[in-house]
Order: structure tokens, then sequence, then C-alpha cells
């Protein structure tokens, strides 16, 4: 096995350039699925405020549920790193298979709850009939993405682990590529295809993302490694799903939240008016692009945390750490700058609607300003997650966002008669709290001495 982290300590400059390196191809990747989310948001617009609603509230409820598993297959990361430290290739890819087939099963259910209950839960919190009813129509095909979402988890770990992530940026180029095609093709039926509306939307979401698992699918099976058999032919003991299950639970709970409570703020804006859900759902997509970049950040910074604890490395998990929350602040300034220098053009890439593009532009604002926080708390559960910290970061977000964010957003708007920018508000409140909440929880993980016996999570 290579070596990826010296014994001695990375100096602060080198671990955040090795770090940036590494993040790169993931936040590469990431930012295609916005780019994705972008067009989708796009061609809903094409079709009418109608369709951009309804597409909002379907991937409000589709997301919730599809992040709470990316929660819980994010409990390779840890185990894996750990297993990659002490016994190489041999352990990494036991814990990659087990992962897969965690992933897999997780996203089947994902799936069958999208498409059969969530459009009965819009229609319990009392959303209109008929955007429930093209939502439902979307969902019917596009809940199926969870199954390929959740299995290729375990691919991108290993293929960080081994630092061969540019395949994840192949993939995700394809991926992006193939949606656009099938999207403008079947969409609004050009170049002699069928009008399909929201349901192309959806193919062209699948069809995207089969692509981009067959090449991820055959990048992870080219760097297995001699000697250690077909790719994920092995199924998983009881012990390695359990062990992938108590690490991620809290990781998949501490993200439901987080999702939830945007939308259930999302939720609340389709009962205040189609205009004002669909200029939330146009900021939405432009903030969450410095999110997902973020998240690559975070996910490096995961890893390299994970292996240098595992290699019982203390101070070089500690440069770490710092290397990923400065780089995400240094994110969080940029993108925060270009909202608030160019929204206009920026909205206009998605809507002509006047009234839209009103709302649109005050909910930038408030986007432009949580991104600091939002951004800190991003790296730091990535941190936290290295560090194999995750039962006490997801209480953050039931103090954070469902103790203080969501009700004071409900509070202020239906209580108190604030507009619906007010909801946002609300939730920047909670952010805040939950970033002070994550560095503090950083230093006193860091602080801790280390056991006299390594974890059996590797192992298990």
């Amino acid at each position: 096995m290579e070596a990826t982290l010296e014994v001695r300590p990375p100096s602060l400059l080198r671990s955040s350039v090795h770090l940036t390196r590494l993040a790169a191809p993931l936040s590469l990747a990431k930012v295609g699925y916005m780019v994705m989310a972008f067009v989708d948001t796009a061609m809903a617009a094409s079709l009418g405020s109608s369709e951009l609603a309804a597409l909002a509230l379907a991937n409000a409820v589709f997301f919730t549920a599809l992040v709470f598993g990316l929660g819980m297959t994010a409990g390779v990361e840890p185990i894996a790193g750990e297993a990659y430290a002490k016994e190489g290739a041999p352990g990494l890819m036991r814990v990659i298979d087990a992962g897969f087939w965690f992933g897999a099963v997780l996203g089947l259910l994902t799936a069958l709850f999208s498409w059969l209950v969530a459009p009965e839960l819009l229609r319990l919190v009392g959303e209109p009939p008929h955007l429930v009813d093209i939502g439902a129509r979307f969902l019917k095909l596009a809940a199926w993405d969870a199954v390929i979402a959740l299995a290729i988890q375990a691919l991108v770990v290993q293929l960080t682990m081994l630092e061969k992530n540019l395949m994840v940026v192949v993939a995700m180029a394809l991926n992006v590529g193939v949606h656009l095609l099938v999207n403008l093709c079947l969409v609004t039926g050009r170049f002699g295809c069928p009008e399909l509306g929201v349901e192309g939307i959806a193919i062209a979401r699948l069809s995207g993302s089969v692509l981009g698992f067959l090449v991820l699918f055959a990048a992870a099976h080219h760097h297995r490694g001699e000697g250690q058999g077909a790719l994920f032919a092995r199924l998983p003991t009881w012990a390695a799903v359990r062990a992938i299950g108590v690490m991620g639970a809290p990781i998949g709970l501490q993200m439901l939240l987080e999702v939830s409570a945007f939308h259930a703020v999302t939720i609340w804006m389709g009962l205040l008016g189609e205009e004002i859900l669909s200029g939330s759902q146009i900021a939405l997509n432009i903030a969450s692009v410095s999110f997902t970049v973020v998240m690559g950040v975070s996910s490096a910074g995961s890893s390299q945390v994970a292996v240098a604890m595992g290699r019982r490395e203390p101070k070089t998990a500690s440069i770490y750490a710092v290397s990923t929350v400065l780089l995400a602040w240094a994110v969080a300034l940029v993108f925060g700058a270009a909202m608030l220098i160019w929204d206009d053009s920026i909205i206009g890439l998605y809507t002509q609607d006047t009234e839209i593009a009103r709302w649109a532009t005050s909910f930038l604002f408030c986007a432009a300003c949580f991104q600091f926080f939002d951004m800190t708390q991003c790296a730091g559960f990535g941190v936290l997650r290295g560090l194999g910290d995750t039962q006490v970061p997801f209480l953050f977000n039931i103090i954070g966002y469902w103790m203080v964010g969501i009700p004071l957003s409900y509070w202020l708007v239906f209580s108190q008669g604030y507009d619906a920018i007010a909801l946002w508000w609300g939730l920047t409140a909670g952010l805040v709290l939950i970033s002070a909440l994550v560095l503090w929880r950083i230093r006193v993980v860091l602080r801790r001495p280390l056991p006299d016996e390594p974890a059996e999570l590797a192992t298990a």
C-alpha cells in the first residue's frame, strides 16, 4: 500500500494543497449535480409556473428521503479509512463491498417511499391537488434514481481513498451531457421526439445516472487490485452492515434534520403562492452550488482525517481538520460575493417572469448572508465524520434547526405577519448556532487522548 500521509505532520499549506487536489474532482462532480438541477429547474420553468412549483414540491420530499440514505451510506467513509490505514487494499475492499450492497438496498427502499408515499404526504399537508398530481408523474420515474445514487457512494469512497477520483469527474461529465441531451429532446418534444413534460425530466435524470454508474463501476473494478476477487461478488457480513449502520445512522439523521428543515420551508412556500415557491426554488438552487462544492471539500477532508486517525496520528488529523474548514470559508467568500454582485444576471438564466425574479432576488440576498455559516457546518460535519464522532453532532441539527430555526421561521411569518423571506432568516439563525457548535465539537474531540486500543470498526 502506498502511504498517503507522512508520519511527520504536514504543514498547513501542504495539507491544504493536498486537500484541494483531492477535493477538486469531488467538488466538480457534485457541481455536476447542480448543473443538472439547474437544467431541470429551467426546463420546468419553460413549461410553466405550475410545473416549476410541482417539481420543487416533489424534489423536496424525494431529496429529504435521499439525503437520509446518503447520510447512512456516509458511514462507509470513516470505516473504510480506518480499514485502509490498518490493512491496505484488502480491508478497504471488504468495506466497499459491504457499502455497495448496503446503499443499493437502502436506495430501493427510498425509491419505493418516494414513488408510493411522497405524493400522499403532499396531499396530507394540503398542497394544491394539481401540483401534487404533476409531482407524482415526475416521481413515478425519477424515484428510481435513488438506487443508483446510494449504491455509487461506496464506489466514490474507494476511488477517493486510492486518490483515483478523476474518474468521478469523467462519470459526472457524461452524466451531465446525457441529462442535458435527453431533457432537450423529451421535455418539449424537440428533434422529432415526443413531448413528455415533467416525465421527460425524470427520464433524463435516470438516463444520465445509469451511464455515470457504469463508468464508476468500471473504474472501481479496474483499481480494485490483484487478489481481491470480482467486484462486489461477495455479499456483506452482518457485522459489516451493522458497523456501517451504527456509524451512518447518526449521520443520516443529522443530514435528514438539515434538509428536511429547508424542505419544510419549501412546503410552507407552496402554501403562500406559486410565485413565492418558484422564487425560493430558484434561489435555493443557486445557493446549493456552493454547498455542493464544499461537500467535495468535506468528503476529502473526512477521508484524510479518517486515515490519519486510523494511523494514530492526531496532529496530522488536526491539520487536515483546519485545512478543511479554511477551504470551506474560501468557497463561502467567493460564492457569497458572486450572489450579491451578479444576482440579476444569475436569476435571469432561470426565468423572465418579473414577479418570480423579484422573490428570487430577495431570497438570494439571504442565501449570500448565510453562506459562511452553511459552509462551516458542512465542512465541520465532514471533519467529525472522519474522527468517527457521529452520535453527538446530529443533536446539533435538532437544536439549531428544529428548536431554533424552524419555530422562529414559522413564528415570524405565520404569527407575526412578516413576508416569506423571514422563513429563510429563521433558518439562518439556526445555521449560526449549528456552525458554532460544530467548531466547538471539533476542538473537543481533537483534544481527547487516543484510546489504548484502536476501535474495531474496520474489522467488523
